[in-house]
């Protein structure tokens, strides 16, 4: 995952870097490196990323599949 690919998934979230850095137990300055290209991501944490991203989209779909 890239720093471009991070700030795009974190602003789908509706998260600031300081709520997706407590949301995933990091500094919201790492959240900040990451999305600058200054550090890699840790594919795990890619992966909690994306997973996060799609339980909110699926979370979407779900609640407009009751109205």
């Amino acid at each position: 995952m890239t720093g471009r690919a991070l700030r795009r998934r974190r602003k789908a979230l509706g998260l600031t870097q300081a709520a997706l850095a407590d949301k995933i137990g990091v500094h919201r300055i790492t959240i900040a490196k990451w999305e600058a290209n200054t550090i890699a991501i840790p594919k795990p944490i890619a992966l909690l990323i994306e997973l996060l991203a799609k339980d909110k989209k699926q979370a979407g779909e779900s609640s407009q599949n009751r109205g």
